[in-house]
């Protein structure tokens, strides 16, 4: 079964995580992905490189050498996509100007993810990780105790949005035969994550909170070991206390409607969920119905039958880590085949074939320009059942 991207080739730029993550999507569709190294390698050493680079091809070029450049320009001018997650300006610095490649081929599709916008007044600013989360809230756990996560959320999102906005720009161009230059700002991404939490109705008295934030969290139990409950909803606070043999204590009726009752249940759930195991919780939230689960480690989720049944994991042997899990594709299409196509590759092991594909390779002819551009999946008419 061929890739949904089979024949899409891509030139990865991209460093750290948002970048060479969004060549794994593209990857793991079939896309011919070649991974562009600088000397020495990627500039974050971490075992997760076997999962960014899987699937793609490798060489190493030094862009401040005149030759190597030469041969980043072949490359581009032979692809369909080129991504990279630098700070707005600097490719142009390194000699390959996003403006200009897209005037001299009118074809490629620019996927810029820095961390701040090219118009943002930040966008010099180097925006690690955590620089943005910062920017965005995310440390926020109350008026005044930020708390940190290791979670790369900007970076996940944004690579998410990116190869949203590829295989966006691969369809228009497919109707209009142009490319576009895209920009996904970590920044930007980061309010895809935020949700309704990020909503502010202008005039609204937002006093009492959100309608549905009735509580839950995460609690230790009987065993020691953690169990999560989510009570989103009015009908998962009912049926918890009568799971939890809770009607004697908390008029059930009103937990629905109101806030008295509501923060009582709050105040008794760290005491209640220590009177069962977190696997006792668990199964009780599955009869009851309940979004009520025990809390895995990283090794537990991934040995237990779910996980590897379920493909959500697969095992690759990695040329320099050995036998690992990995993350299947999150994408899942019935008539074509995502899948995790090989482990990543030695560093500079494809160099040689690279070179050769690009000194043969030859640019696509222009495409005069046609109609004013519409939206890029203007036509497209959706059902949105969800």
């Amino acid at each position: 079964m061929a890739g949904a991207l089979d024949g899409v080739r891509v030139i990865d730029f991209g460093q750290y995580i948002a970048g060479p993550l969004t060549g794994m999507f593209l990857a793991d569709q079939g896309a011919d992905v070649v991974k562009v190294e600088p000397p020495g390698g990627p500039r974050w050493v971490t075992p997760a490189n076997a999962t960014w680079n899987r699937g793609k091809r490798s060489i190493v070029l030094d862009l401040k050498r005149a030759a190597d450049l030469t041969t980043a320009r072949r490359l581009v001018a032979g692809a369909d996509v080129v991504i990279e997650n630098f700070r707005p300006g600097v490719m142009s610095r390194l000699g390959i100007d996003p403006g200009q490649l897209v005037r001299d081929h009118s074809q490629l599709i620019y996927c810029a993810l820095p961390g701040f916008a090219s118009d943002d007044p930040r966008a010099g600013l180097p925006a690690w990780e955590g620089v943005v989360a910062a920017a965005t809230d995310t440390y926020r756990a109350g008026p005044s105790e930020p708390r940190f996560t290791a979670i790369p959320i900007a970076s996940t999102f944004a690579a998410l949005n990116a190869g949203i906005s590829i295989g966006a720009a691969l369809f228009s161009r497919e109707r209009d035969g142009r490319g576009q230059h895209i920009e996904v700002p970590l920044f930007d991404a980061m309010f895809s994550a935020i949700g309704a939490n990020g909503l502010a109705v202008v005039g609204a008295d937002t006093s009492g909170g959100r309608p549905n934030d009735f509580g839950g969290g995460v609690f230790q139990c009987s065993d020691g070991r953690w169990a999560l409950i989510s009570l989103a909803k009015p009908h998962f606070l009912q049926r918890f206390a009568i799971a939890a043999g809770l009607a004697g204590q908390i008029d059930v009726e009103r937990l629905a409607t109101d806030r008295d009752t509501r923060d009582a249940l709050s105040a008794l759930l760290p005491e209640v969920m220590r009177t069962r195991s977190a696997d006792q919780w668990e199964r009780l939230g599955a009869e009851a119905d309940l979004p009520l689960i025990r809390v895995r480690s990283t090794a537990e989720w991934i040995t237990e039958d779910h996980a590897v049944a379920s493909s959500t994991v697969v095992p690759l042997v990695d040329p320099r880590l050995g036998p690992t899990w990995q993350p299947s594709s999150p994408i899942r299409l019935s008539r074509s085949d995502a899948s995790v196509r090989q482990p990543s590759r030695a560093l500079d092991a494809d160099h040689d074939a690279i070179l050769r594909e690009s000194q043969a390779a030859q640019a696509a002819p222009a495409v005069p320009s046609i109609a004013a551009r519409t939206a890029a999946l203007e036509g497209v008419r959706v059902i949105d059942l969800s």
